[in-house]
């Protein structure tokens, strides 16, 4: 779960604003101009919204035999400035949108993060684009900003600079699920045939609901690794609603 240690750090670090009267003032009427509503983004063209549980939205689109599944991702705090910027994209309010403020003056923007699914009768696909060269270079950057070797804009800085770098990764679907996979225990290790990383799926729980089988697994992987999904893959879901 390194990848998501790696957010939870990015969103930490950059929580890190002092406390500053006029900037409460200054988001107050900022929030005020734009008109700012929080937790409520816009369904992305093409897409319908299939989740909207308190904070939990997601979206999702087919095409064939593929899913494209937007759901949360990292959050980060920004101030007015960068506020100003963030509004002015137009994933604002769709894929990146405010979900709170903060009393040192800032608005924590959760984004969204896409899934890719490849549907086959009976085995399904996710296109796994970890990048662990990237991830390393990341964690790299933050030990020297909490080493304070490094100051928050020059961490921002390098943080970016590394995202936009190619470290010629390319991303692969991998199997996470197939039929039958559990009916002899609940836990399967993947050949490097069937998933390129050789990763084990469990199953936590399984439950019938209208005649429909529904399978809740975890796939123990670099990133999110927790689905819940159907027997007919006709509902797949990156998310969890009692959590």
């Amino acid at each position: 779960m390194k990848y998501l240690f790696i957010i939870s750090i990015l969103t930490f670090s950059f929580n890190l604003v002092h406390l500053h009267p006029e900037n409460q003032q200054e988001l107050k009427w900022w929030i005020k101009n734009h008109h700012i509503t929080f937790g409520i983004p816009q369904t992305p063209d093409g897409f319908e919204r299939f989740l909207d549980c308190g904070d939990v939205i997601a979206f999702r689109k087919k095409v064939n035999d593929t899913l494209i599944v937007y759901s949360r991702g990292s959050s980060i705090a920004e101030n007015v400035a960068e506020l100003n910027k963030s509004i002015q994209k137009s994933n604002w309010n769709i894929l990146r949108y405010p979900i709170y403020t903060q009393k040192n003056g800032t608005i924590v923007v959760q984004n969204m993060r896409k899934w890719t699914f490849l549907i086959k009768p009976d085995t399904l696909y996710l296109l796994d684009t970890y990048d662990e060269k990237k991830a390393d270079k990341h964690m790299k950057i933050m030990e020297k900003f909490f080493q304070k070797e490094i100051t928050e804009k020059e961490f921002k800085k390098l943080v970016n600079e590394n995202e936009a770098k190619d470290y010629s990764f390319i991303p692969k679907f991998k199997a996470i699920y197939f039929k039958g996979i559990f009916d002899k225990k609940n836990t399967y290790k993947f050949s490097k045939k069937e998933n390129f990383r050789k990763e084990t799926v469990t199953l936590k729980n399984s439950w019938t609901e209208n005649g429909t089988k529904y399978y809740e697994i975890n796939l123990k992987t670099n990133t999110a690794g927790n689905y819940i999904l159907s027997e007919d893959f006709n509902f797949i879901n990156t998310e969890n609603c009692n959590e």
